[in-house]
């Protein structure tokens, strides 16, 4: 009896152990993006790329995209994002072969096909790059949970325009799925934690 007793107690353990080593009671990875939960289905849209077609909705569709705000005329955090995200792009292709990343000027003004082709070839020439006039380019940017206003007046040559920092990432059923905020410190341009970013997307695509 204790011999079956012992053997039963084994055959446990020998079960729990190969559960544990197979992930299944591997501890839940801490993920520091927002994650919305549910995902959120985009509106309509229409943009048009850096080589003057229109995309839309369907741009999205079977694809891992992240998306960031800026303009060519940026001094600062546009250059720094992007660098960064042409650094790290093909780690995250090898944690999904069908990412991408998409570029969105919200200085529609001075960003024509030309220059936003030019300026994204410049930091990869996979990606992206798309504008709108406002009307188009405001519903979008704020169906992504994002924002930009225009704060200088936009008849001066340098005029700047205030947008979000952070990048969000659209899942391949088109919906926006997380979003990747930068680290604001007075003083210092906001800054983007790349690696927390591709831990993250990471787990992201593990669990969807």
């Amino acid at each position: 009896m204790i011999n079956k007793l012992i053997i039963a107690f084994v055959a446990v353990v020998s079960l729990s152990a190969g559960l544990y080593f197979s992930g299944a009671f591997r501890p839940e990875v801490k993920i520091e993006a927002r994650v919305f939960t549910p995902t959120r289905p985009l509106a309509p849209f229409k943009l048009n790329n850096q080589f003057g077609k229109p995309i839309e909705n369907s741009l999205f569709a079977d694809k891992w995209t992240f998306i960031f705000l800026g303009y060519t005329h940026c001094p600062d955090v546009c250059p720094t994002t992007l660098a960064k995200l042409a650094n790290s792009y093909p780690r995250l292709k090898q944690t999904a072969d069908n990412s991408q990343v998409l570029f969105v000027s919200v200085d529609p003004k001075r960003d024509n096909a030309d220059r936003l082709k030019e300026y994204s070839a410049y930091f990869n020439e996979e990606f992206i790059a798309a504008s709108a006039d406002h009307g188009a380019l405001f519903p979008f940017v704020r169906s992504i949970g994002l924002l930009y206003s225009m704060t200088d007046d936009t008849s001066k040559p340098n005029y700047e325009v205030g947008h979000s920092g952070s990048i969000v990432l659209i899942n391949p059923k088109g919906d926006l799925h997380a979003m990747f905020r930068p680290k604001e410190v007075l003083g210092s341009i906001p800054d983007i934690d790349m690696k927390m970013l591709e831990q993250d997307f990471a787990a992201l695509v593990s669990q969807f």
